[in-house]
């Protein structure tokens, strides 16, 4: 017996391209999800959308959302925050658990981090939001130059 998409809905959190629409893609195998290239730093989601997933027997949606610090500007981030709200508070979806990425390379976790997942801890009605939280490791692939153990030192 499968389990309804609305039931478990799963909330993709990060930084501008951190590579949240490219899990959405992965994990919904819809191709046609637009993700950002390496070489372009703009902002590519601008709006929120959810995406329905299948795993063995377990359906859920997981849920996009524009990054924090949009290349657009500090207004654009506003106005995505505002849209998110509007999104949850409008949708059917339970959220079941919150994805935050971050950038594995990143060697620090941002105070726009902070800032954002405070406003957002009151737009999700969740009892104990932290026990909710999955951290991913975006960026984590090695190269000559890098090697992964000298990074987790960092």
């Amino acid at each position: 017996m499968s389990n309804e998409c609305n039931n478990n809905s799963y909330i993709i959190l990060g930084l501008t391209g951190v590579g949240k629409s490219s899990l959405c893609r992965v994990l919904s195998e819809d191709k046609t999800i637009k993700i950002g290239e390496q070489t372009n730093l703009n902002s590519c989601t601008v709006e929120t959308s959810s995406y329905k997933c299948h795993f063995q027997d377990f359906n859920y949606t997981v849920i996009d959302t524009p990054g924090f610090l949009d290349t657009r500007g500090e207004e654009q981030d506003k106005i995505n925050l505002l849209y998110l709200r509007d999104y949850l508070s409008n949708s059917a979806y339970n959220i079941k658990g919150i994805i935050i990425i971050l950038n594995f390379l990143d060697n620090k976790f941002h105070k726009y981090h902070e800032k954002s997942l405070k406003r957002i801890i009151g737009l999700i009605p969740l009892p104990n939001f932290w026990d909710y939280v999955t951290i991913f490791f975006s960026h984590t692939y090695c190269s000559k130059k890098r090697n992964l153990e000298e990074e987790k030192k960092k």
